[in-house]
């Protein structure tokens, strides 16, 4: 007996169940590749503000300048 492939009835709530799973699998791409870009505009941020830190550090030792 050969397999029923009669699909007429469900093709346009396939279709829709498609292109709502693409929808949805963009939204979630996008709400972690922002996330992903928040977190690391901190990153740059904080490694930023101790390589400045870092740089007073250094140069503030105790006064022995050799120039």
């Amino acid at each position: 007996m050969p397999p029923n492939t009669d699909n007429k009835g469900g093709g346009i709530a396939q279709i829709a169940l498609t292109v709502l799973a693409v929808v949805a699998a963009f939204l979630v791409l996008r709400f972690v590749v922002g996330v992903a870009m928040a977190i690391m505009k901190w990153i740059i941020i904080a490694a930023g503000v101790l390589f400045v830190a870092w740089l007073f550090m250094r140069d503030s030792g105790g006064g022995k300048r050799s120039s």
